[in-house]
């Protein structure tokens, strides 16, 4: 194997890096290499010497690099065993038509570059928009240190402790993650952790007959995804929740053509529901008796508040552990680390959130489906 040329200054034998050097320790980093950690890596070569070599390896399509200053990260491109140089492009390619750079960076190097400031910065933008009134200050020293802002109601603090564990569940779990009812579900039963009035709502679509319904009613007249028949094909949709539920169906018997048109037309032209809302009761009253149904969010469990990261652990390790006893690892873990006036309450409140574990909270504990599923299977052999 041929060693790389050496210089020596003033009596000083410096030996000058060779591709066969810095390229396999960038190709070895899936999640990229700075060159402070490639320094490191190699004492022996000077800051200067790398730079330039670094830069020819971008120029030769050896590699590619993303973010600036510190965040800067270098990543390796795999090539033909003859690499393919810029030159060879200018061969088969005109060159006065521009071609952008490929990228082959992983899934998620951006996100997790900026995951620290990302954390902040959506989590208080987002509740923000929801009306919280945590500062951005506020967020930094929650996210940061655990400290809630005073004054401020604990379904604020909730909010953006969630918004937190949702951006890291994203982040983390982005070489898994899909666009599907699944990744929906979790990141639905991350935010909404301890703040629906019924803790069961969380993570799960809607489950009631008249909203399902009524969202049928809204949503597929507005986005019209058929060519044509979309009201009358949300019309019919609309009474699939009630026939499941045995409830009474909606006839639209009797129903005035120009209130519905009316009704329609707030949906596709302002994106007012209010409206068809009011039409959609007062169509249902002639065919079933009066209903109400409130929703919102409730005030925040303190126990669920002040013991979340608890609960996460135990219920985790309990998953992850199908062959023990899930009561006994509850006790156990309860004895070591709760107060003991409180350890009862905590006790039932672990068993309750195990006993509605479902696949769209999941993530929340750092779960996945098929750790759900083997302990799942578990415990029902062991019940037969």
């Amino acid at each position: 194997m041929k060693t790389a040329p050496s210089i020596t200054f003033k009596g000083t034998k410096t030996t000058m890096p060779s591709s066969t050097e810095l390229l396999p320790s960038i190709k070895a980093s899936p999640q990229g290499v700075a060159l402070a950690e490639l320094l490191k890596q190699h004492p022996n070569v000077a800051r200067r010497t790398a730079q330039r070599q670094i830069a020819k390896f971008i120029d030769d399509g050896l590699e590619i690099a993303h973010g600036e200053d510190r965040a800067r990260r270098y990543f390796g491109v795999d090539v033909p065993s003859k690499a393919v140089t810029h030159t060879d492009y200018r061969d088969v390619f005109p060159a006065f038509i521009p071609v952008s750079a490929d990228s082959q960076e992983p899934a998620g190097t951006y996100s997790r570059a900026i995951l620290n400031r990302l954390l902040i910065d959506l989590s208080w933008a987002s509740s923000h928009l929801e009306g919280n009134t945590y500062s951005r200050l506020d967020t930094r020293e929650l996210i940061e240190h655990g400290r809630s802002a005073q004054g401020k109601a604990a379904i604020e603090t909730q909010m953006i402790l969630n918004h937190k564990s949702t951006i890291e569940l994203l982040v983390e779990d982005i070489d898994s993650a899909e666009f599907n009812h699944y990744t929906l579900m979790n990141i639905h039963g991350a935010l909404s952790e301890n703040l629906p009035p019924n803790s069961a709502d969380e993570g799960m679509i809607r489950r009631h007959a008249f909203e399902q319904s009524f969202f049928m009613m809204v949503h597929l007249p507005y986005l019209q995804p058929f060519t044509d028949i979309n009201k009358r094909t949300s019309r019919l949709a609309a009474n699939l929740p009630l026939f499941r539920t045995n409830l009474c169906p909606l006839t639209f018997l009797d129903v005035p053509e120009q209130a519905y048109n009316r009704a329609t037309l707030g949906i596709y032209e302002m994106a007012r529901v209010e409206l068809l809302r009011d039409f959609y009761v007062w169509a249902y009253e002639h065919s079933t008796q009066e209903y109400l149904i409130k929703q919102g969010l409730a005030e925040p469990d303190p126990l669920r508040l002040t013991w979340r990261d608890f609960i996460k652990q135990t219920i985790y390790l309990i998953v992850t552990s199908p062959e023990q006893d899930p009561y006994a690892v509850i006790q156990q873990a309860v004895k070591a680390k709760i107060p003991e006036s409180e350890q009862k309450d905590l006790q039932a409140l672990v068993i309750e959130e195990l006993r509605r574990l479902h696949e769209g909270v999941l993530a929340r504990y750092g779960l996945r489906l098929s750790e759900f599923s083997a302990w799942k299977a578990e415990h029902q052999s062991n019940k037969g």
